[in-house]
């Protein structure tokens, strides 16, 4: 966060995301296997983890913008939603 000049506001997301990944990993309390393969038995599937803090691009809908407008907006990775399936992102220029 101090990297970034991030607000503290933010903390929740760092823990969040600490956590998510946290679970995601082995343990030898279930014998070198991650909590995922032990419990649905298929390997997880990595593809979706992001860098904490890494730069994204989101795309603004046509309605939202003129002709020769940018179709995204920068944002910052923040963490893993725990409401639905997706990332939750900061957007720097909003205020």
């Amino acid at each position: 966060l101090q990297e970034k000049s991030m607000p503290k506001v933010f903390w929740r997301g760092v823990v969040v995301t600490a956590v998510y990944l946290l679970n995601q990993c082995t343990t030898e309390g279930v014998h070198i296997v991650t909590p995922h393969k032990k419990y649905f038995g298929t390997k997880l599937d990595m593809s979706h983890f992001k860098v904490f803090g890494s730069i994204a691009y989101m795309h603004v809908h046509n309605e939202k913008c003129r002709k020769l407008d940018s179709k995204s907006e920068k944002m910052i990775f923040m963490s893993y939603s725990l409401e639905r399936k997706g990332h939750e992102y900061f957007n720097p220029s909003s205020p």
